[in-house]
């Protein structure tokens, strides 16, 4: 490996300076068995790198990782294949439509008013 280097550097904007590049090569090697994605996700919760709406710059993050790697400061754990079993599955799928159901006004008053008679 490189000797370590202390300047800082820029990804998407955001500098990053050399005090987190060695957290960043501490994690790496403290976690061998993560996959890269799990591993920018670990690298931006502990630099606190989230977009706009709060979730993790894991692309930036990858970039980031494939820059380093380049450069020969850290080495990343090896692409894992996806097993045939597991292919196509995705996280947060779409749940079947819900079907509407009719009901009288009566029915849903009567609803209405055993609800709030077990509330009070």
């Amino acid at each position: 490996m490189h000797q370590k280097e202390t300047r800082s550097m820029f990804q998407s904007g955001r500098e990053i300076t050399g005090e987190e590049l060695e957290e960043i090569q501490e994690t790496v090697r403290s976690f061998p068995t993560l996959s890269l994605s799990e591993l920018a996700q670990t690298i931006c919760e502990h630099l606190g790198w989230f977009t706009a709406s709060g979730g993790y710059k894991t692309d930036a993050c990858l970039k980031l990782l494939s820059r380093l790697e380049g450069k020969g400061f850290l080495r990343l754990p090896a692409k894992r294949a996806i097993s045939p079993g597991r292919r196509g599955y995705r996280i947060g799928a779409p749940t079947p439509t819900e079907r509407s159901v009719r009901i009288s006004r009566t029915t849903l008053f009567r609803i209405c008013l055993t609800a709030q008679l077990m509330i009070s």
